[in-house]
């Protein structure tokens, strides 16, 4: 992730959210867990220990490396979550791919990028290495 993802960049995921950030999950455990937000050492010491199981572990693994070790904002744009619900999770939410473009672009220096990747959760896009 850091090779498409600046240190304190910000990541816009897009998703309906129809059932909650959590789905699929054991949902107040996994909200817990989220609202705490571990380290990502401490997420893996969960899974290592068996308290998680990998799969949640890897998600939120992930969440916590951005927020934690990469110093990312995560915004998703979604009209089937309220910002509140997603704010406690410590996610930002937005209400358009357009509004969560603009605003980052607005926080960083003129010469920003943005990348775009459809199907994002179907795909891995392949960067030449950074010299």
């Amino acid at each position: 992730m850091d090779r498409y993802l600046k240190r304190g960049g910000t990541l816009t995921l897009t998703n309906a959210c129809e059932e909650g950030i959590d789905a699929g999950f054991e949902h107040e455990e996994y909200r817990d867990r989220m609202r705490q937000m571990p380290t990502a050492d401490q997420i893996g010491q969960l899974v290592q220990d068996g308290a998680m199981g990998g799969e949640k572990g890897c998600v939120l693994f992930t969440f916590s490396w951005l927020l934690h070790e990469m110093k990312c904002r995560i915004v998703v744009v979604t009209h089937g979550m309220r910002r509140s619900k997603l704010e406690e999770v410590h996610l930002v939410h937005a209400t358009t791919v357009q509004e969560a473009v603009d605003r980052a672009l607005s926080d960083y220096a003129s010469g920003a990028s943005v990348g775009l990747v459809p199907y994002a959760a179907l795909a891995l896009p392949v960067l030449p290495k950074r010299p």
